[in-house]
């Protein structure tokens, strides 16, 4: 269960930083060279600096990323571009944003969470960003970016506990991203609601959403903290992790699909796939897009009680729907490695019945598949033979992502994308000679 806690955020100077935007990033993980490049060039304090430094040629032990963020972090710290907090605080978080013409908000909390209480993971980690990872923690003794997390609450009691608490305050951060999406971010240092916001999660289980790499890599710094710390008390800052906690049911909170792009250069045994799908075909005319529309809507619409999928497959100048007749089919996927909600998981489905026994991709270690969350551009990907096939797929549903938690299972590769996600840089958790009352 939730055993969370306030801490002494570290902030940009609002003195030294005009404007947030330009100094904030996605999550490290959603950024590709060509963003590190662009985040670098955007401001001379942009925390990208910080979490996703630079690789160089001549780095090496005493010289690299990690050595140059450790340092960076000092410096803005004593030159005050940073600035820590001096009481121990929650701060509410909040962002609104726009998808398919409607307006949606998603609120949550920002604060430490003890890595004892056993935060529930969906995902299977890696070795190397989990060393990544562990190389800037132990080097700037800090953490720079939330793990996003989840939470029950059927009557939304904590975030309207702490929205009333700052009812009329001024945010501590406004701004919007360069994506559109409004961020706010308000502090709460009253210790009585801190204590009442305590009370409320602690019967509270907590999902990962996002950040399986970070949490893995805080639980490995702080046993080595521990090896080194042989009589720590318990209250050191290292035995605790910054989260982003949503309320599950907030209905802000989306999962988007991440479609599967293919490179298969031989020709589709529809027959195949005819076994086990039923087959509607979807010609391209004139309009080459205008068929995603309605195949995505039918995906949406048939997706509440059946399994679809969507297949872009240009040689054939065809969008397919493909709806599985029969669940007992699934009953075939068997996996001692598994729990017999992963065998219903869309993704699941897709992966082995399509992608493996139709395509005969066993896994990815050639480069055969790549990802894409926007419909469209994964479309126009595969129009433009960048890849031969496209295969879209429903969201994961939330309440799959509990229960793949619950049963202690792991997802497949790239099974959920939640959505909007927190920014890095808002809020950092300084580590280093920290107590946590």
């Amino acid at each position: 269960m939730a055993k969370i806690a306030p801490f002494r955020g570290v902030l940009y100077n609002k003195e030294r930083i005009k404007d947030y935007e330009s100094v904030v990033t996605p999550p490290y993980d959603l950024i590709t060279p060509k963003e590190q490049d662009r985040f670098y060039k955007k401001h001379e304090n942009n925390i990208i600096r910080l979490e996703l430094g630079r690789h160089l040629p001549d780095d090496d032990a005493a010289n690299n990323c990690y050595t140059r963020a450790a340092g960076l972090f000092d410096e803005w710290l004593k030159t005050g571009i940073l600035l820590k907090d001096s009481d121990p605080s929650i701060y509410l978080y909040e962002l609104t944003y726009s998808l398919n013409g409607e307006t949606k908000a998603l609120s949550g909390i920002i604060c430490l969470v003890s890595l004892d209480e056993g935060l529930m993971p969906h995902e299977s980690t890696y070795s190397k960003p989990k060393a990544d990872r562990l190389n800037l923690l132990q080097g700037c003794c800090a953490s720079f970016s939330q793990i996003f997390g989840l939470y029950p609450d059927t009557e939304n009691n904590v975030i309207n506990k702490l929205a009333s608490s700052v009812k009329g305050t001024e945010p501590r951060i406004s701004f919007i991203s360069e994506t559109g999406i409004q961020n706010k971010l308000l502090q709460v240092k009253d210790t009585d609601i801190i204590n009442q916001i305590k009370k409320l999660m602690d019967d509270k289980p907590l999902f990962i959403a996002d950040g399986h790499h970070r949490y893995e890599t805080a639980l490995n710094y702080r046993n080595k903290m521990l090896t080194k710390f042989k009589k720590a008390s318990g209250k050191e800052a290292f035995n605790y992790v910054m989260v982003f906690l949503a309320n599950i049911e907030n209905p802000g909170l989306m999962i988007l699909p991440t479609h599967r792009l293919i490179h298969y250069r031989g020709l589709i045994d529809f027959s195949a796939i005819e076994k086990r799908f039923k087959i509607e075909e979807f010609r391209i005319d004139n309009n080459e897009t205008a068929p995603i529309k309605r195949l995505l809507s039918d995906m949406r619409r048939r997706g509440v009680r059946e399994h679809v999928f969507g297949m872009l497959y240009p040689k054939n100048r065809a969008f397919y729907l493909l709806a599985l007749k029969d669940e007992r089919i699934l009953n075939d996927i068997i996996d001692k490695d598994h729990s017999p909600v992963w065998r219903r998981l869309e993704v699941t489905i897709l992966h082995k019945l399509i992608i493996e026994d139709v395509l005969k991709i066993k896994n990815n270690n050639k480069g055969h598949i790549a990802y894409e969350q926007d419909d469209n551009v994964a479309a126009e990907k595969a129009l433009q033979g960048e890849y031969e096939i496209c295969l879209f797929l429903n969201p994961t549903k939330i309440a799959e992502v509990v229960e793949i938690a619950k049963a202690k299972d792991k997802m497949p590769q790239k099974s959920t994308y939640f959505f909007p996600k927190p920014l890095t840089g808002l809020v950092i958790n300084k580590i280093a000679d920290e107590i946590i009352e």
